[in-house]
């Protein structure tokens, strides 16, 4: 599969009236502290194109020329501490290209942009490809008609290609989802009065790692007012039997995402009349934004679906004043929903696409998106507590409208009760 995206790169690149190149690099390795770093993970494209997940490679395509896997050399003092260099010949044979060993990684790419014109490559600081970048940049105008001159960031090639999914990454897909669903049953049982955040959060986290999985994400374990705030990282607070808990998570497989927000009552039962109806509210919206997705639709359509039902619960909840029409107009419910419909998926849970925040992307067959309307009070409104409420779930669109790909993952309210009662 990464030997025909690489093809559809090279297609791209004989468009151009001159010379056109290709540049990406492996991430670089990030420092946690002093000469301590993290875990590594691969940068986003260049996984999408080669399926290698080691440091130090980088990969050249031409229009013209055979593709070039670049691999640093590593000396007798690398190999005593990091070991050997990965054996890359059978990949570069799989991918169609040539396995270049190199010395000086950055004056062999040098010498391959020779007579290139237009250079597209990532700007991820500290990248070799971006390095690579700043090298031409600061070349004298008297050496520059030998090298790219012109250039462009990668995503401009990228992007067409990723936000697609073909049938084995929504396979991928679909297994991390599987995991996910795996990591929110172990949980189940942990949903209750006196539980701390962090020990949800953590439990669920194994989860996703005991089955084969990496966190796509840092979770979201949110229980009452804490679900109020988005990206809530705190993770301190011990559950009440009154709240509502909010768990956004995903695990990551095979370098893909899944991402699925659930809200279950920590009482094992939705108990107070206008959580209830709250959480009843933001399922209605979710159901009436999944129902508005077709190919050629914009995902303003979606968001103003979901908009309307939040906008029109909300006025029969008296927390939004005069006729829902009136106030929908007026954007009166961007206040308790202050973000977007959604996202697109992939290797990065926010993946390479111009839908987020763009009410006027157009969604396309075999994209994979999410769809998470929320309603949000950051202090006791009225009779109402402070708490968060989300539902999110993993979508493709399809020839024919969405496929909810997390469909197994509970969200109705009596699936949600059974789900906790029947915790092992």
């Amino acid at each position: 599969m990464s030997r025909k995206r690489i093809q559809n790169i090279k297609k791209q690149l004989k468009l151009e009236a001159r010379p056109a190149a290709l540049l990406l690099s492996s991430a670089k390795e990030v420092l946690r502290s002093r000469d301590t770093f993290y875990p590594y993970r691969q940068q986003s494209d260049f996984y999408y194109l080669t399926g290698i997940k080691e440091p130090g490679v980088a990969l050249l395509i031409t229009a013209k020329n055979k593709p070039q896997l670049f691999v640093q050399r590593r000396d007798s003092r690398t190999v005593l501490w990091e070991g050997p260099p990965p054996n890359l010949q059978p990949t570069a044979k799989k991918l169609g290209a040539e396995l270049v060993v190199s010395d000086n990684l950055n004056s062999d790419i040098l010498k391959a942009l020779r007579k290139i014109n237009h250079l597209y490559y990532q700007n991820d600081t500290g990248t070799v490809a971006q390095k690579i970048a700043e090298k031409l940049f600061a070349l004298p105008s008297s050496k520059r008609s030998d090298y790219p001159i012109h250039f462009s960031h990668s995503d401009v090639l990228l992007e067409p290609l990723r936000v697609i999914k073909d049938s084995g990454e929504i396979k991928i897909i679909q297994k991390a989802i599987n995991i996910t669903s795996v990591g929110l049953e172990h949980i189940s049982a942990l949903i209750k009065p006196g539980v701390n955040e962090s020990d949800i959060k953590t439990r669920l986290e194994n989860a996703f790692r005991e089955s084969g999985a990496e966190v796509a994400f840092p979770s979201i374990v949110a229980a009452g007012r804490s679900a109020a705030t988005l990206h809530y990282s705190a993770h301190m607070r011990r559950l009440q039997r009154s709240e509502l808990l909010l768990v956004d998570c995903g695990a990551e497989y095979e370098l893909y995402s899944a991402d699925i927000t659930r809200v279950f009552p920590v009482a094992g039962v939705f108990k107070n009349e206008l959580l209830l109806r709250l959480y009843d509210i933001v399922l209605e919206a979710q159901y009436a934004a999944i129902e508005a997705v077709r190919p050629g639709v914009t995902t303003g359509k979606l968001y103003n679906a979901a908009a309307r039902v939040l906008t029109r619960g909300l006025c029969k909840l008296g927390v939004i004043r005069g006729p829902w029409q009136k106030a929908f107009k007026k954007g009166a419910y961007r206040l308790y929903f202050p973000h977007g419909i959604g996202h697109s998926l992939g290797i990065d849970t926010h993946d390479l696409s111009n839908l987020r925040n763009n009410n006027k992307a157009l969604l396309k067959e075999g994209m994979v998106i999410t769809i998470e309307p929320g309603l949000y009070f950051a202090k006791k409104t009225g009779q109402i507590p402070a708490c968060g409420i989300r539902i999110e779930d993993d979508i493709l669109v399809t020839r024919d409208g969405a496929k909810i790909l997390s469909r197994a993952i509970p969200k109705e309210r009596t699936q949600i009760e059974e789900f906790i009662k029947n915790a092992g």
